[in-house]
């Protein structure tokens, strides 16, 4: 028999009080008295969910249909623009916020998923070996001149020569300046 139950016997018998039971059980008297009442309502003596049985704050289903309605007629909008829109038509009316439209839409099938990016390999090619400090330098990248030594958006690595070699032409060409 469980602890409850036998609170209960032993509170029917009618030998002991509930302050003395509590005591010898080691419980509150509110919940020696919850125990007691439980028992004459014909209920479970065991736990019971805290859980709420409804939610006051939940969208009501009207509300709901319309917020899909919208999204129908409007694929293309976001929660936050649809909302704003909703709100110009029925001025006072209370909707939901921007995240529950966001919700709404994602329970009803409304929003395509966004396509997972594929990670990028990492960079496989030789790096250029230097043989003496200072000697591999990187070449600027210059987009806005696709006709110089340098443009193109290149990035390759090449040694300290050709780098100066490369600098010095740039600045005899007058062309991108």
């Amino acid at each position: 028999m469980t602890e409850r139950k036998k609170f209960i016997d032993e509170y029917l018998t009618g030998e002991f009080t509930v302050t003395e039971l509590c005591r010898r059980y080691s419980v509150s008297r509110k919940t020696g008295h919850k125990w007691i009442r439980r028992f004459m309502d014909h209920c479970e003596l065991g736990d019971r969910s805290s859980r709420p049985h409804h939610s006051t704050k939940a969208v009501p289903a009207w509300v709901e249909d319309a917020i899909v309605r919208a999204r129908r007629q409007k694929p293309r909008w976001g929660p936050r623009k649809l909302r704003d829109a909703l709100l110009r038509a029925n001025p006072g009316a209370e909707l939901p916020s921007v995240s529950t439209f966001a919700l709404i839409f994602r329970r009803n099938g409304l929003i395509r998923p966004k396509r997972r990016r594929r990670k990028t390999p990492p960079f496989s090619a030789p790096l250029a070996h230097a043989k003496e400090p200072n000697q591999v330098w990187p070449r600027p990248v210059s987009p806005a001149c696709p006709s110089s030594p340098l443009g193109g958006g290149s990035s390759e690595f090449g040694t300290s020569e050709s780098s100066r070699a490369n600098r010095s032409k740039m600045a005899d060409t007058s062309e991108c300046t």
